[in-house]
């Protein structure tokens, strides 16, 4: 039985670690705590980490894939209420 290879992503905003665990006897993988980008001034998100998963796993051989989408953000200020 072979090893599951793991790829890691670190997002530098929220220093959160996403993995892609691809097992390699199938090539089908699961996405590990994707992140959802967040910006705590504008209190906008946006997918660009989740983009580089992605890419990642199109540029394999991976022949499907499964992952469940729960975005993860720690804001490290909140934003302020209307004053």
């Amino acid at each position: 039985m072979q090893q599951p290879e793991v790829k890691a992503f670190f997002d530098e905003a929220t220093y959160t670690v996403s993995y892609v665990v691809t097992d390699p006897a199938t090539k089908k993988c699961a996405v590990v705590d994707s992140v959802l980008d967040y910006d705590p001034n504008s209190g906008r998100t946006a997918k660009t980490s989740a983009d580089a998963v992605i890419v990642c796993i199109s540029a394999t051989t991976i022949s499907r894939w499964t992952g469940s989408w729960r975005p993860t953000f720690m804001p490290t200020t909140c934003p302020r209420p209307p004053t």
